[in-house]
């Protein structure tokens, strides 16, 4: 790149005799190139008509002082006559004022080189402070004083300022006081709690300001509010290395969760109330802890420090260590049923453990353990009559489960069982004759129900009566008539002598006459007979008779196959030679009985009022003298009664949901 050089020419405004010079209006710059190089020239005239002095340059407004060093390339100054003269001093001050000492001198020609290159900032840092006053060098501070700290490489920087504006310096420029660098501290400036940017610009003595860059601003944030108190927590770890969750654990290490917000730089975990200088750590840090080696609980305080170092609120969490195992001490028989073993297990877990919280138990050849509910551990699902090896097991709090071996050896009972379509139930009360188990079945299932079916008519008023199935649809209105005797015929059995009896019955059978009894009135004085006075039949005899008396006798006809009595006959004798001799007569006379035969069968015939139909009996008439006729459509009707039988009892429920139960058989 070529350089860039200045011809700058002093002029001496003097008064010659001859002719007169007139003093330009303004420093007049020409671009010359001179031995390849490029200069500007600028003709510089004295103020004064003559004699020696200093010379300013940049009382002209115009001047161009900005961007030009005083760096002499050629300089060549003469005198009214056109002489070259020597110059004593040429400066230029930190304002950017050229100044030059000629002695007589009219003007010179100064070649200055060109510095259009501003100043760059190579380095530019706040350092705050906190609450404490310490430093602070990430960009935050507690309160309004900072320390500057501002680095360049140029050699000819000659001011700085610093400043919130984004554009230009709008504050006093400060000299640098030289060197390539300025710390200024304690510097104040009024602002509120958030971010804020700082501009620092350099100047050099071309007057060219540096631009601003990512280097010449820095942020700087005021924070003077606390964080929020994090959530703290303590996770407690197996001796496999899983998470342990709840307030326990079973190694030293553990892992911890903390709140950690994007502005927070480090946290804090002690014991302490306070976090000391070396137990601050890096919120980028693993999260993890190592507890003390000795069983019991630590508690530990946690807290978050922002960038300004403001420090949250306390944070606490507690853990218990348990480093040992407990044990199991005893496992006791308790009950046991067909399919199930109960027992009571106990342990210990030392002085200093987290205590037992869970007691378990199950058979040798079961996978699956059993939680005791109190003071009794039930194991199930075992097979009856069957002796299993019940063993038991503890959990400490911290999930620490024991590794000792205690049991105890029992027999289930032998099962009790019920018929198809029949439930095995257990009830202590209704069972107690069976071990507390009973056999339950429903009365409907098992056909334990009588059905009653009957008919009713549609037509009402009528007989409801009907004889008729289910299958027939008319009802039937019976009318009942009257029965008369029509005919009757009776067949008699044969006489006693073998004959045929009469159409009516009779029979004749001959026979003799017999005397079956006699009675005597009688008073014989002339024979000397004793006086008898008889009463015979109902008729009084005479009490005294002079002479003779009455004798009565009764008669029957005697046959081989009956006897009747055929008349009673009368005798009335006036002496006592007669009744005696006439008594006997007519005895042995030949008489005839008439009898009857028995009824060998009797045929009746009945006649119905209401049918042409005839009866052999009055009962057979009675029932079928009857008109029956269809009047109406029948509708059918049960009545279902369900019953508990012989050997059962009600269980609960009644009609269809009768439930019976008996006693549960072994076996």
């Amino acid at each position: 790149m070529k350089n860039n050089y200045i011809k700058i020419s002093l002029i001496v405004l003097i008064i010659l005799s001859v002719f007169v010079i007139v003093k330009p209006n303004k420093i007049q710059e020409v671009n010359i190139i001179k031995e390849e190089k490029e200069y500007s020239k600028f003709a510089i005239y004295k103020e004064e008509t003559s004699g020696g002095g200093t010379y300013v340059l940049s009382n002209e407004p115009s001047f161009p002082t900005k961007g030009y060093l005083l760096n002499l390339e050629e300089t060549k100054c003469y005198d009214y006559e056109g002489k070259p003269v020597t110059t004593s001093g040429l400066s230029q001050a930190s304002d950017g004022k050229i100044i030059i000492e000629t002695n007589a001198t009219k003007y010179c020609d100064l070649y200055f080189t060109k510095d259009d290159k501003v100043p760059v900032v190579s380095d530019f840092a706040i350092t705050g402070k906190d609450a404490s006053g310490e430093d602070l060098t990430n960009g935050y501070t507690y309160n309004n004083e900072v320390t500057y700290n501002v680095e360049w490489n140029d050699t000819d920087v000659t001011h700085y300022c610093l400043t919130t504006s984004a554009t230009s310096c709008d504050q006093t420029w400060v000299e640098t006081g030289g060197g390539q660098s300025i710390t200024v501290k304690n510097s104040t400036f009024t602002s509120t709690d958030g971010a804020h940017t700082i501009y620092v610009y350099l100047k050099d003595k071309a007057q060219n300001v540096s631009s601003t860059t990512d280097i010449s601003k820095k942020t700087i944030t005021v924070d003077r509010t606390a964080p929020s108190t994090p959530t703290f927590s303590i996770m407690g770890k197996t001796t496999g290395g899983s998470n342990l969750n709840g307030d326990y654990s079973q190694v030293v290490g553990v892992g911890v969760t903390l709140t950690i917000g994007s502005d927070i730089k480090d946290y804090c975990i002690t014991t302490s109330a306070t976090c000391s200088s070396t137990e601050w750590k890096s919120a980028t840090t693993t999260l993890n802890m190592t507890l003390p080696n000795t069983e019991g609980n630590k508690t530990y305080n946690a807290y978050v420090r922002d960038n300004a170092n403001n420090v949250s609120g306390k944070a606490t969490d507690s853990i218990f260590l348990d480093l040992n195992n407990p044990s199991v001490s005893k496992v006791t028989y308790v009950s046991k049923d067909t399919s199930s073993i109960t027992v009571k297990v106990e342990g210990t877990d030392g002085s200093t453990g987290s205590g037992i919280v869970k007691y378990e138990c199950k058979a040798t050849t079961q996978n699956t353990w059993f939680t005791q509910v109190g003071d009794t551990c039930k194991v199930t699902g075992l097979n009856d009559g069957t002796e299993y090896t019940i063993e038991g097991r503890v959990t400490d709090a911290s999930g620490r489960v024991s590794t000792n071996s205690v049991s105890t050896t029992q027999s289930t009972e032998a099962a009790y069982s019920c018929s198809a379509g029949e439930e095995l139930v257990q009830d202590v009360e209704k069972g107690s004759s069976s071990g507390g188990y009973i056999c339950k079945a429903s009365a409907s299932s098992k056909g334990w129900y009588d059905t009653n079916t009957y008919y009713t008519c549609s037509v009402t008023g009528e007989d409801q009566y009907t004889s008729r199935s289910s299958a027939n649809s008319a009802c039937q209105k019976t009318t009942k008539g009257n029965c008369s005797l029509v005919g009757k015929t009776v067949e008699y059995e044969k006489c006693k002598d073998g004959t045929q009896p009469s159409s009516s019955g009779r029979c004749t059978y001959k026979g003799t006459y017999r005397e079956v009894q006699s009675f005597a009135c009688m008073k014989c004085d002339c024979s000397s007979w004793t006086y008898l006075a008889w009463n015979a039949d109902g008729l009084d005899c005479p009490n005294k008779y002079d002479c003779g008396g009455m004798r009565i006798r009764r008669l029957v006809c005697s046959s081989n196959y009956t006897d009747k009595e055929k008349s009673t006959d009368y005798f009335w004798y006036p002496n006592c030679t007669d009744l005696m001799n006439k008594f006997n007569t007519n005895l042995g006379g030949t008489c005839y009985i008439d009898d009857y035969a028995s009824v060998k069968s009797t045929k009746e015939t009945y006649s119905c009022n209401i049918n042409s139909t005839q009866y052999s009996s009055s009962s057979s008439c009675i029932s079928g003298c009857v008109k029956t006729e269809d009047i109406g459509t029948v509708s059918p009707h049960s009545n279902t009664t369900y019953n508990c039988p012989s050997g059962w009892s009600t269980y609960s429920g009644s009609g269809s949901s009768l439930q019976c139960y008996r006693a549960a058989a072994k076996g």
